[in-house]
Parts: structure tokens; sequence; C-alpha cells
């Protein structure tokens, strides 16, 4: 994933945090997901422990919608499954 991607930007702007710091924040997901979920789908834990898991410093819900506004995170409330793109987050 490159610095200067669009989506990359956005969440950056979303979060109000540097473009760089969204880097981190993308590979400790990926980390994390790879670990803890099968194929990214995130739908059995919450905004606040995935937040956490990353050791995230800011608010868990904010990265949360911030993460499906911008598509690292897909699904919805009534569907689910809520699911990290792994491809997307490695940058493809």
């Amino acid at each position: 994933m490159r610095i200067d991607h669009p989506e990359v930007i956005e969440l950056a702007m979303r979060l109000n945090i540097p473009e760089c710091y969204v880097l981190g924040v993308l590979k400790a997901l990926r980390q994390y997901a790879e670990m803890f979920f099968k194929a990214g789908d995130v739908t059995e834990t919450s905004p606040e422990v995935l937040a956490r898991g990353i050791r995230y410093p800011g608010d868990p819900m904010e990265l949360w919608n911030a993460l499906r506004d911008t598509g690292f995170l897909t699904g919805n409330d009534e569907d689910g499954p809520f699911c990290l793109d792994l491809d997307f987050l490695e940058g493809r």
C-alpha cells in the first residue's frame, strides 16, 4: 500500500492522523486479522477489541466506521459478515 493511495489519504483525513501512521494501522490490522480472524472475518469481534488488538489509541468506533467508509472493512449491520479486505490491506 502506497502512502499516496487515495484510500490511505481518505483514512488519514477521517482519523485525523498522518498518512504514514495510517500505513502502520493497516499493517497492524493485516497482521492481527491473519493471526486471529479466518479470511479477515471480524464479525464476531467488537470495534473495541479490534482497536485494542492493534493498539490503536483513538476512538474504536471512529476507526471501525472509517475503515468501512474507505473500503478496508466490508459488510453492513443487517447482513454481515464484516471482513477486512486482506488483499487491499496488503496493497495488491
